[in-house]
């Protein structure tokens, strides 16, 4: 699990990083996330929500607009466009 404690870590450290809008992603799990799924990650995580990423502005980020083309074609089969 990308986000699970630490070994010496615990559930409740874990929640107090990111609640303090500091998670660390410095697990083995995440050296094979991207830099861009990382900063869109960091940027959902964002504890101020007038500063936090919108659900918009996600979808415009470069991971997901760089997206392989199944995954878009799947994102927008209920799309009305």
């Amino acid at each position: 699990m990308p986000f699970a404690p630490a070994p010496n870590g615990s559930a409740h450290s874990l929640f107090r990083e990111i609640v303090a809008g500091a998670p660390r992603f410095d697990s083995e799990i995440w050296d094979n996330v991207s830099p861009e799924a990382t900063d869109l990650i960091n940027k959902c995580l964002t504890v101020d929500p007038h500063l936090r990423i919108t659900a918009e502005d996600a979808l415009q980020h470069p991971w997901v607009s760089n997206a392989s083309p199944i995954i878009q074609r799947r994102s927008s089969c209920g799309s009305t466009t």
